[in-house]
């Protein structure tokens, strides 16, 4: 029995890094959390080359998880999530993280400029909300 729980956690650890390889496509210097900034007047200058096309073409990005509470983060994936361990990881109430669409459709499945421009004027006046 223990030997099958140890298969079953290896089987899982494998999807996951599969998961990793397909969120990683067309990511470039986006994923690239080692690069090394230029310092500046308050924390240093990050300048990475996006290919757009590559990274917003790629569907497992979007992916959406099943309705319910946020999983636990995966150990194999621990290392992503916290930059190779320069970031610690606390746990939250599994609340926090569950906000999706509970698979209905968006309300504003499309946002045009203007409507960027005002939350970003709204945001500047502290009325977002």
């Amino acid at each position: 029995e223990e030997e099958e729980e140890e298969e079953e956690e290896e089987r899982k650890d494998l999807l996951h890094l599969l998961r990793i390889e397909e969120l990683l496509v067309g990511c470039g210097d986006v994923c690239d959390t080692d690069i090394q900034g230029v310092e500046s007047l308050f924390f240093p200058r990050l300048t990475k080359e996006v290919d757009c096309v590559g990274l917003w073409s790629n569907a497992a990005i979007d992916k959406s998880r099943p309705p319910g509470p946020a999983p636990e983060i995966p150990r194999v994936m621990r290392e992503h999530f916290s930059y190779g361990g320069r970031v610690s990881l606390g746990r939250r109430p599994h609340d926090l993280y569950n906000a999706h669409y509970l698979d209905a459709p968006a309300l504003v499945p499309v946002w045009t400029a203007e409507m960027v421009d005002g939350w970003a004027d709204m945001c500047g006046k502290g009325t977002l909300g």
